[in-house]
């Protein structure tokens, strides 16, 4: 059947593209060269400028071939070429055009950075640099990354002003909500504890009422009796009704000590009372010595 051969022979190129694909996934993972993040660097006319260019392999590598080129509206040259012998190696320079160029790579702590530094950049130098590796130990797979190096006479400097307002705009509010939060619950705490006390006072308050009405199961009940001045510790009847006694012998020791404070507030009143009389019988004496 002709419909059976044709799918036999999808099916087929289906499988030897499929199988080709995973014999060249390991290669174009294992070697990546990298220039960094900026794709576009800047430099000032008469200064030096640091080309970056770093490679990684997953299987290792040995006699590692790499090399620069340089390329413009006007020419296109390999400006640098080197070979790095193996992982202990450092790279090693085998041809460069021009003396200002400085392979600035090495292997140590594997780094695998094969750099250049350009001294006295010129405004003819600005165009593409781009950075090839291969290795021969990946089936001589090879890759590369491009960086462009654009010469100027002076660095412009970056306004930051509307990015330093959106972030402070920014930050005031954050600030501003995690301020009125932290108000909220400063209200709400002190709303609770005002609460809670008021109840205290009404439970106290209602408690109070029972006990002055006398309602039945309050303290009321229990109240003891109210003493008069006859019934203080300084007064005694006596046999017949009439005597006042400094002491009244039920209790000794409490009728001594009630006596001693009292006599203690006599005397301090009348030091007083002295000191006062004292000032007001001297004052005149000393503001007509003093000229008052």
């Amino acid at each position: 059947m002709p419909g059976s051969g044709d799918r036999g022979a999808a099916w087929a190129r289906w499988l030897g593209t499929g199988l080709l694909g995973l014999c060249l996934l390991p290669v174009s993972l294992s070697l990546e060269v990298s220039v960094g993040k900026a794709t576009t660097i800047y430099a000032v006319n008469g200064t030096e400028i640091l080309l970056p260019c770093t490679f990684s392999s997953c299987f290792g590598f040995y006699d590692l071939h790499f090399w620069w080129t340089y390329n413009n509206s006007d020419t296109s040259r390999t400006i640098l070429d080197g070979i790095v012998k193996n992982e202990k190696s450092d790279p090693k320079v085998k041809f460069k055009d021009d003396e200002r160029i400085t392979l600035e790579g090495s292997i140590k702590e594997k780094v695998n950075n094969i750099s250049i530094l350009l001294r006295n950049v010129d405004f003819s130098d600005t165009g593409k640099y781009t950075c090839f590796v291969k290795n021969p130990k990946e089936n001589h797979a090879g890759h590369n990354a491009t960086i462009f190096l654009q010469v100027v006479d002076k660095l412009e400097e970056v306004d930051n002003t509307v990015t330093l307002i959106i972030l402070a705009v920014v930050g005031g509010v954050i600030g501003l909500l995690i301020f009125i939060m932290l108000v909220k619950k400063f209200i709400a705490f002190v709303l609770k504890k005002t609460q809670e006390k008021k109840k205290e006072c009404l439970v106290s308050s209602s408690g109070n009422d029972n006990t002055e009405n006398g309602l039945p199961g309050s303290k009321a009940e229990e109240k003891p009796p109210t003493k008069n001045f006859r019934d203080s510790v300084l007064w005694d009847p006596g046999t017949d009704g009439s005597g006042v006694a400094p002491f009244s012998g039920r209790n000794l020791g409490s009728d001594a000590s009630s006596f001693l404070s009292m006599a203690f507030v006599w005397w301090f009143s009348m030091e007083m009372l002295g000191t006062v009389g004292e000032t007001l019988l001297f004052a005149p004496m000393l503001g007509s010595t003093t000229g008052i």
